[in-house]
């Protein structure tokens, strides 16, 4: 992955940090309880000695899948809901974002991942806002299809959350 041209400044690092800032810590109060969607199963999960509380078996699986590329050094590391992005000029609506995961890669590069078994109208408006508002960082948003197809190929060498 050479995603080199998305490479920030320190100044850019710096003024999306101070957004991110601001919703650090504030977690929606709902987190823990059962979602609008009943079929997923959120809650904790064991990721290799890790205690870590994930939205969807999905993310779960992701984690697992994302803990095989840093131990094949294809991957520094990664971090589940690390960053808000909020978009300053909304004045109502959809106002931030937390993608699901932000990954470091080995050549210094940071980039987002997004895990959806579908797109609601909300995620829809999210990602949209980010490409416009923060179009420099990379953001892969991983749909149904290309999900069940990565954990064909990965759950034959990491158990995964079924």
């Amino acid at each position: 992955m050479n995603h080199k041209h998305l490479l920030w400044t320190k100044e850019k690092w710096e003024a999306a940090r101070k957004g991110c800032a601001k919703m650090r810590g504030k977690m929606p109060k709902n987190t823990m309880k059962p979602g609008k969607y009943g079929n997923i199963a959120r809650g904790w999960f064991d990721i290799n000695g890790r205690k870590m509380f994930f939205r969807s078996k999905w993310e779960a699986n992701y984690a697992l899948y994302l803990d095989f590329l840093v131990n094949k050094k294809k991957i520094a590391k990664w971090e589940y809901e690390s960053d808000v992005f909020v978009f300053e000029k909304i004045k109502f609506g959809t106002r931030s974002y937390r993608p699901d995961f932000k990954i470091y890669n080995t050549d210094s590069t940071i980039e987002y991942h997004e895990i959806k078994g579908w797109m609601d109208k909300k995620s829809a408006t999210q990602i949209k806002r980010m490409r416009k508002y923060f179009p420099d960082i990379y953001l892969r948003v991983i749909m149904a299809a290309e999900y069940l197809k990565l954990s064909k190929q990965f759950k034959a060498f990491i158990k995964i959350f079924k």
